[in-house]
């Protein structure tokens, strides 16, 4: 495919209708990029072959493991992670499919999206997908939840439309889990999901001090 979009060929450029060269690689030139990564670059061999454990519908609970791909770079993690996430989303619209037409029983779905972070931060636009999942799925019996280290982590995503949308993840919980957060965390967590001095208070007294040593009992520990 990608060495028949290179070569021009004249039923591809009326397709895209464009009436020269230059136009028609202007036209394509995203679209043989991406190409050119799965098929010649870091994500060769990586999306070119069949799925070797499909989804069991039936299972209680699927834990899909990534770390064989952890070190390998943002932008694999990121393609790993959403494409993932899209075949899990896709195995529930499956089930449901199946469902409506009386061949399954109907189930409601728990979606947990780990290191949402490392997710987004593969390039720039790739908020979009996280963005609808949170959008096309509510009120279908799925619920999501959605983890990162800190509201840094969405902040420093490339573009401000990018950070913009990514705050909407977090105006748009139902429940907020907050672990122990250091006051200058909590100022930003305030500024969109508005906290109590006294839920600011006892957060704060949750995250270790600055002269935490490592192997030694965690001081809040077993608070809630």
């Amino acid at each position: 495919m990608l060495k028949l979009i290179r070569e021009e060929p004249d039923r591809l450029m009326a397709a895209a209708e464009r009436d020269d060269h230059d136009a028609y690689r202007a036209e394509t030139k995203e679209l043989r990029q991406t190409l050119a990564l799965l098929c010649e670059g870091s994500l060769k061999g990586v999306f070119d072959g069949p799925t070797t454990q499909p989804i069991d519908l039936q299972a209680p609970a699927v834990s899909v493991d990534i770390s064989a791909v952890a070190a390998s770079g943002d932008t694999l993690v990121a393609a790993a992670m959403l494409s993932t996430w899209s075949y899990g989303f896709a195995t529930i619209d499956a089930s449901t499919a199946l469902a409506e037409a009386g061949l399954a029983p109907r189930r409601k779905y728990f979606a947990v999206m780990d290191e949402l972070w490392r997710a987004l931060r593969g390039a720039p636009g790739l908020v979009d997908h996280a963005d609808a999942l949170t959008r096309v799925y509510r009120g279908r019996d799925v619920a999501h939840a959605m983890a990162t280290h800190s509201l840094d982590d969405l902040l420093a995503l490339p573009t401000e439309e990018d950070r913009a949308k990514a705050r909407g993840f977090v105006e748009r919980n139902a429940v907020t889990v907050l672990a122990g957060l250091p006051p200058r965390e909590l100022d930003a967590v305030s500024a969109v999901v508005p906290l109590s001095d006294k839920e600011r208070q006892m957060v704060a007294s949750w995250s270790a001090p600055e002269s935490w040593q490592a192997g030694a009992r965690h001081p809040r520990r077993g608070s809630t």
